[in-house]
């Protein structure tokens, strides 16, 4: 049974840091403020 102790504290370990509480919110024009972005950066480049 202690063979088991280290993977078992691996799992719980990898289990706890893989929740992500806040997740992050697409705004719904996030595809908009990109290509808004991208003309600004390269404006040689104004549409994908």
């Amino acid at each position: 049974m202690t063979k088991y102790y280290p993977l078992f504290m691996i799992f719980l370990t990898l289990s706890y840091c893989g929740k992500n509480a806040n997740e992050m919110i697409i705004p719904e024009n996030a595809n908009e403020k990109f290509a808004e972005f991208i003309a600004k950066e390269n404006p040689s480049k104004s549409k994908l």
